[in-house]
């Protein structure tokens, strides 16, 4: 099982440290898999996603428990008869330990309440499972869980896929999502995710240590 104690000295206690950590510990177009490029818009920050009754996704200001929360975006462009799939990742430092677990565990409820989702712009997700792991299943995070369904947007080329994961260590979260595209298995997506989401969180814990 995982057994890292952050350094509480490195632990963020402020917004600067807090940005110091999240751009630090994101992945660039050459940090995740190889032919990574920068989705437009690449970077973003400062702001809260927020699942409302309605299942349409917006975007609020940063709640008081929470530092800092930044996410970048980057493709594998469509070559070879494949499509662009679409890859993101996003650091998030809550004040507390117990604040960043309780975003896990606030995850896992919006998949059963709104299974189906809209994104904005004519992105939709639909089918969403969530299942947390057994802590004694993870082996470098604090906790992890993982979600799948499928996505549709405007330049999907049709219905596609779609794999999510989100781990904490400390209070720190992690976020990688991967949208689908034509000629990419659903095991290909988890590959994909699977690469980032460890990548991230080794990141994470050199900030941390």
């Amino acid at each position: 099982a995982y057994d890292f104690t952050p350094d509480p000295d490195r632990v963020p206690k402020n917004t600067a440290q807090a940005r110091k950590l999240t751009r630090n510990a994101a992945l660039g177009e050459n940090d995740w898999t190889a032919g990574m490029v920068r989705h437009t818009p690449y970077e973003s920050g400062g702001s809260w996603p927020v699942l409302p009754d309605s299942c349409v996704w917006t975007r609020s200001a940063l709640p008081s428990g929470i530092l800092d929360s930044f996410t970048r975006r980057l493709d594998i462009p469509a070559q070879g008869g494949k499509g662009r799939v679409q890859g993101a990742v996003t650091v998030t430092v809550h004040r507390t330990e117990a604040g960043a677990d309780r975003e896990i565990k606030d995850t896992v409820q919006e998949s059963f309440r709104c299974p189906d989702q809209e994104l904005g712009g004519g992105q939709r997700l639909s089918g969403l499972m969530s299942l947390q792991f057994d802590q004694k299943d993870v082996r470098n995070a604090d906790a992890s869980l993982f979600e799948a369904g499928k996505y549709t947007g405007p330049e999907s080329g049709g219905v596609q896929d779609y794999v999510w994961s989100k781990s904490r260590i400390g209070p720190v979260t992690t976020a990688v999502s991967v949208k689908g595209a034509k000629g990419y298995t659903n095991t290909d997506l988890l590959r994909i995710a699977a690469e980032g989401g460890a990548k991230v969180l080794y990141r994470v814990e050199l900030e941390l240590k």
